[in-house]
């Protein structure tokens, strides 16, 4: 069932319960609403549900329900930005569920807390709660709310960078969900580890995961699930040039987006279309698919999309030449990234506001950007990127007469891409050679000046 025939079977359901004043079914109804419109990512209409049927539970005194909309409710201000408010409406909730003894789901409540409180930076708080929670749902030796644990925890491990740690939650949940011979929740796993080993430069792993997972995507009936490994189909494919072909992934992954009302995957696929246009150099095409994902992402409080819809079309700009519009772009994508912490964002921009302002022979400024993504960089664990930054920082430095250091990242760089076999290892080398040349000279002429 698509969520409009939900919707509409729910709507009708509610208009119902109001006629013969059910408040308990009313409420409950208002929920389920606010539960179908939050899972196609149109926050701003569930929280409005989710306030309604808050205001029954306390007329008619159902704490139980009461404490599952203040979850729910929290969870959604939190899909809008409204992190603190979010916090506090699930911290609510689980004194609820405790005071009462709806203790029965306590371990999921816990690791949603969590998410909420990674986002705010409070890490070592956000583990110790994962941690109780898992032990709770463990406990219980419930296998499907574990399953749904790692990957929410794998998830949160991406969205902070870590990689290699959200890779091993959601390979364990890969195996839970084969266990329970959950073909939608295996899909899931593959894609979350297929995104994963995507960021971290492993493309041919990932498309194998991907590939497996459509595979497995054809015999389901979910034009969501099916839309997002198309996605990442096509992103794999762009990293080899291969854009022709890609965008024909990401045409059909708009095209499922769309019927099934995913306005979150329609925002992803829109942005993917525009970087695809902008590479072959379409780029009026490109501009308007660009246009359309960051108004998508603002309709729904999509703050990570925003940022990234503001990232891609920094890249259109800089392609046109057109780098104050450029820099504008990317100013803001990394203002959005540092706030909700989406450390991907901020490495992007950085490295882009570096790179431009080398260009334009601001090589000190450029260095100040690039030495702040380094550090980004090396949390995120991505080699190959670290090796181009700090090849890019050693051409600053060289810029600045800092020979020593242009030196010494450059050496690191060349032996980042050994490690990697990439084939930029020569042109390095050859910015070294002219390094040490450029180097020894200015050694020599202070050492003249001196004498004279």
């Amino acid at each position: 069932m698509s969520p409009v025939e939900y919707t509409e079977i729910l709507l009708s359901a509610l208009a119902a319960a109001r006629l013969i004043g059910d408040y308990l079914r009313e409420a409950s109804f208002l929920t389920n609403l606010g539960i179908i419109l939050a899972a196609v990512s149109d926050y701003a209409a569930a929280v409005d549900y989710y306030d309604q049927a808050l205001s029954i539970t306390r007329t008619i005194n159902d704490r139980r329900g009461e404490s599952i909309v203040l979850m729910n409710l929290g969870m959604a201000q939190a899909s809008l930005g409204n992190n603190k408010k979010g916090i506090s409406l699930v911290y609510k909730a689980i004194e609820i569920k405790r005071l009462y003894g709806f203790d029965e789901s306590d371990g999921v409540e816990l690791i949603n807390l969590a998410l909420l409180l990674i986002g705010q930076g409070q890490t070592e708080k956000s583990v110790a709660l994962y941690k109780e929670g898992l032990s709770r749902i463990e406990l219980r030796r419930d296998l499907v709310p574990l399953q749904t644990a790692l990957s929410n925890l794998g998830n949160a491990y991406s969205q902070m960078g870590d990689y290699s740690d959200a890779i091993e939650l959601f390979s364990k949940s890969l195996e839970i969900s084969r266990k329970l011979k959950d073909a939608e929740s295996e899909i899931h796993a593959l894609t979350n580890i297929g995104n994963a080993l995507s960021n971290t430069g492993k493309i041919d792993e990932a498309e194998k995961v991907f590939r497996q997972a459509l595979t497995i995507v054809e015999g389901a009936n979910d034009p969501m699930l099916k839309g997002n490994i198309l996605g990442g189909i096509g992103g794999i494919l762009a990293k080899p040039s291969q854009f022709r072909e890609a965008i024909s992934f990401y045409e059909k992954q708009l095209n499922i987006a769309c019927s099934s009302l995913r306005l979150r995957n329609k925002g992803n696929a829109l942005r993917s279309l525009g970087e695809a246009h902008t590479h072959i150099r379409e780029f009026e095409c490109a501009a308007d698919y660009h246009k359309q994902a960051l108004e998508t992402f603002r309709l729904i409080f999509d703050r990570r999309g925003e940022s990234d819809a503001l990232g891609s079309l920094g890249l259109l700009k800089k392609a046109l030449n057109h780098l104050d519009s450029a820099i504008e772009c990317f100013k803001q994508e990394l203002t959005i990234a540092e706030e909700i912490k989406y450390t991907n964002g901020q490495a992007h921009a950085l490295g882009y506001l570096g790179e431009i302002h080398y260009e334009q022979n601001k090589p000190a400024l450029a260095k100040d950007f690039f030495e702040r993504q380094i550090k980004i960089i090396r949390q995120i664990g991505f080699r190959r990127a670290e090796g181009t930054c700090l090849w890019q920082l050693g051409r600053c430095q060289a810029a600045l007469q800092d020979f020593d250091s242009a030196i010494l990242s450059a050496n690191q760089t060349i032996e980042i891409y050994a490690e990697l076999n990439d084939e930029r290892f020569e042109d390095v080398y050859r910015d070294l050679r002219k390094w040490k040349l450029r180097n020894l000279a200015s050694q020599i002429y202070r050492f003249v000046k001196n004498i004279f």
